[in-house]
């Protein structure tokens, strides 16, 4: 939808975003300029973030598979990344960043600003009655955690959920999965659906 249409609709659109749909595109000059996500999404996204950014740490880049097969060579440490493949990926992402609030009646005040902050790198979440519901962010950042998705299926298959666990919990997890034991937390869930 237009930015302008966005503006005008804006209150209605956050309440369909709380009523679990969307997300919604939004358009300026026929731009891609911001995607409008729950807030909760963006929360679970910024802990997947977080997690991945641990794992980083310890020079896995799942990021870097192009298949399942390569994200367990990955995560058992036999691909080390290269200095500029690791410059590449390890670098701040939209949705690492602090979330922003802004009301809705001056989000649609300041709507073209609040465009231009997102385009920028800067997301912005909009409260309505107190509460937090939506999350502007920019459509590379939307494709980027959508590109994810099949990276954060693999490590929840494999007992790792990433976007609940701790750095701790992660650590863990790798040296049972690279020591070719079963990671507790698989065994927690299968337990838990027996």
């Amino acid at each position: 939808m237009g930015a302008r249409e966005a503006r005008d609709n804006l209150r209605a659109i956050v309440e369909q975003i709380a009523d679990d749909e969307g997300p919604f595109l939004i358009l300026r000059d026929a731009q891609p300029m911001a995607v409008l996500i729950r807030y909760t999404e963006a929360e679970r996204w910024q802990r997947i973030d977080r997690a991945l950014w641990h794992l980083h740490g310890m020079h896995i880049l799942p990021e870097l598979a192009h298949g399942a097969a390569e994200i367990e060579a990955i995560v058992r440490g036999e691909r080390t990344p290269t200095m500029s493949e690791i410059g590449a990926i390890d670098v701040g992402h939209d949705i690492g960043r602090l979330l922003h609030s802004i009301g809705i009646s001056d989000a649609r005040q300041k709507f073209a600003e609040v465009l231009d902050e997102v385009g920028i790198g800067r997301p912005r979440t909009l409260v309505t009655g107190g509460r937090l519901i939506a999350t502007l962010i920019r459509p590379m950042e939307y494709d980027r955690l959508m590109s994810l998705s099949r990276i954060v299926a693999w490590f929840k298959m494999h007992g790792l959920d990433l976007a609940a666990t701790s750095d701790e919990a992660s650590y863990d997890w790798l040296h049972d999965f690279r020591a070719g034991r079963r990671p507790a937390a698989a065994e927690d869930e299968e337990s838990a659906t027996a």
